[in-house]
Order: C-alpha cells, then sequence, then structure tokens
C-alpha cells in the first residue's frame, strides 16, 4: 500500500496563487469604472440632498435660503482642474429685515418736515 497522501506540493499551490493573481488583475480593470460611477452618483445623491435641505430650511424659516459651495480654487496654489472643484457646501439663508435695537421699536414718519434743502 502506498502511504495517503494529505497536502499539496509546492508546484500545486504556485500553480494556483498564479491563476488568481491572474483573475484579479484580470478583473480590476472591470471595477474601477463601476467605482468612479459609484462616486459620481453619490456626490449627485448629496448635492439633491442638500438642495432639498435648504428648501425645507426656507419654508420652515419663511425667507430665502440657499447653497454656497465653497471652491477648492479658492485656497492657494490650486490648479486648474481643482479651480472649478467644490468639495464644501453651506447652507446661507437671507437674515431677517432689521427692525430696530429692541423688539418694541418702532419707526413713525415725521409729516412736518420739509424733504427739500434750504
Amino acid at each position: 500500500m502506498s502511504p495517503v497522501r494529505r497536502g499539496l506540493t509546492l508546484v500545486e499551490l504556485l500553480v494556483v496563487i498564479t491563476i488568481l493573481t491572474l483573475v484579479t488583475a484580470a478583473a480590476v480593470p472591470l471595477i474601477a469604472p463601476a467605482t468612479q460611477q459609484r462616486k459620481i452618483r453619490e456626490a449627485a445623491r448629496i448635492l439633491s440632498d442638500v438642495f432639498a435641505g435648504a428648501q425645507a430650511r426656507a419654508v420652515a424659516a419663511g425667507r430665502p435660503v440657499g447653497v454656497w459651495l465653497q471652491r477648492i480654487g479658492d485656497r492657494p496654489r490650486a490648479n486648474r482642474v481643482q479651480a472649478n472643484t467644490a468639495i464644501d457646501l453651506f447652507y446661507c439663508q437671507v437674515p431677517p429685515p432689521y427692525t430696530g435695537d429692541t423688539t418694541n421699536a418702532v419707526c413713525l414718519p415725521n409729516p412736518n418736515q420739509n424733504s427739500q434743502s434750504q
């Protein structure tokens, strides 16, 4: 009787590793475009959510609310690609109209005052 073989030889292991390496190397170029498309979709979703949030804030406040896009190009040493790239988003809201220094302030016109200079 021949002894029972319980394992792989070094050559068999190297062949399996080589096959796995080739399959992985062939799959990477197929996965990379999908990753880029996923990043674009995620950025578009985030931007849409920010605009929807600004709209909801405007309705709740009764005043205009906008979205401020902070460009990378405003920072020193930005190259041409970065000049039109924005990564920071902020809400900006129109402040309420000025009604005086106190809550009881009123403005009354003086009908007796002459508006022309003499």
